[in-house]
């Protein structure tokens, strides 16, 4: 991660204290797709942006 404490002031003062998953790999897109086929689950992107993700899934920037 480039900016550990973005990541890190987003679990502690939002509700992810406990309930955090994190992947090391260029996989964010695939699991951003996933997500959109659970019921109850949000996806919560912080680096990469979920708007970086869109852009990959759509073409518009070469992708992870």
């Amino acid at each position: 991660m480039e900016d550990w404490t973005k990541c890190e002031e987003k679990f502690i003062y939002e509700s992810y204290i406990h309930h955090i998953a994190a992947v090391h790999g260029k996989i964010s897109s695939v699991l951003y797709e996933a997500a959109r086929y659970i019921n109850g689950l949000t996806f919560d992107a912080v680096e990469p942006t979920e708007e970086e993700i869109k852009g990959w899934l759509t073409g518009r920037r070469d992708g992870l």
